[in-house]
């Protein structure tokens, strides 16, 4: 566990060269003054993640993971990702020309203003299957997906709480919702 500063991250894995293998691995990231990050994921890099849990609590901004930047990657399997007790909580937050491939885990955002189990703004791609998202706790703006730009294909997934895409493509096979009721992405 990381601690205050500015950026409290468990781990942070950046720079093209960096290439990040961690199974079952458990990552905290508290109090940073600005953000939170279990793992920031950066300017490049990429990483494999497989079991495990990553939690960014408190802050303006707390991200479970933090997936950013221009060709950097992120294949997660099995992952539980939380962002808890910031302004603005973020399970997984993607953008800046990232991609990412989630299969199995849960990916929550937890109180604050805004809760989002997803956050997706102007990465590559992101696959999701076999996913739970979900954002709650926040007193209006809750959402197990938030889409801006891009493509997004989601199968056999659960949205807590649904979507809202700005723009960008959003595909979707097998959709529940948070009471398992087949959803329709917008």
């Amino acid at each position: 566990m990381v601690e205050g500063g500015n950026s409290a991250r468990g781990i942070e894995n950046r720079n093209a060269t960096a290439k990040l293998v961690a199974v079952g691995t458990n990552a905290r990231g508290e109090d940073g003054a600005s953000e939170s990050q279990g793992l920031f994921n950066d300017f490049g890099a990429s990483a494999e993640l497989r079991g495990g849990s990553f939690v960014g609590s408190g802050g303006d901004y707390a991200f479970g993971i933090l997936n950013s930047a221009s060709a950097t990657t992120l294949e997660a399997v099995g992952v539980a990702a939380t962002g808890e007790g910031a302004t603005f909580n973020r399970g997984i937050e993607i953008n800046e020309s990232a991609g990412a491939v989630l299969q199995g885990g849960r990916y929550t955002g937890q109180g604050g203003n805004a809760a989002y189990g997803i956050h997706y703004y102007y990465g590559t791609s992101l696959d999701a299957t076999g996913i739970t998202a979900k954002g709650s706790g926040a007193p209006t703006d809750n959402r197990g997906l938030t889409q801006w730009g891009s493509t997004v294909r989601l199968g056999s997934v659960q949205l807590v709480n649904g979507a809202n895409r700005v723009n960008g493509t959003l595909t979707c096979l097998q959709v529940i919702d948070g009471n398992f009721v087949s959803y329709t992405c917008p």
